[in-house]
């Protein structure tokens, strides 16, 4: 997943499409919020992520270096290695038609010790 941090005064949806052109390349066209998540950790800051999905895109996909970037089909995303918070979320943004909502993960260490959902 790409990512990143918001600039001055720049908006969600701002920030999610120049991050995605940033690292690959791509306009994101007409991104839609999924869900917001709330990291809480004993051994950093509380961090917010703004989850966004999008169909449609322009522009060629170019080299990033932050990672290599790798196309996977959907139904392969869950045996990605990932944190046990992510997966969670994972599971419910993957299904299209399922609502907006919120999740908080709180972790110690790197083991998951809460976690909420609030569905809109």
């Amino acid at each position: 997943m790409f990512g990143g941090k918001f600039e001055d005064k720049e908006s969600p949806e701002e920030c999610v499409i120049r991050e995605v052109m940033e690292e690959t390349g791509l306009i994101l066209k007409e991104p839609k919020l999924r869900c917001v998540v709330t990291y809480v950790s004993n051994e950093w800051e509380t961090e917010y992520m703004y989850v966004f999905t999008a169909n449609k895109f322009e522009g060629e996909l170019i080299e990033c270096n932050e990672g290599e970037l790798e196309w996977i089909n959907k139904d392969k995303v869950l045996d990605l290695k990932t944190w046990e918070g992510d997966r969670l979320f994972l599971e419910r943004i993957l299904k299209i038609d399922y609502p907006f909502f919120t999740a908080k993960v709180e972790y110690e260490g790197e083991k998951l010790i809460n976690y909420e959902l609030n569905e809109y």
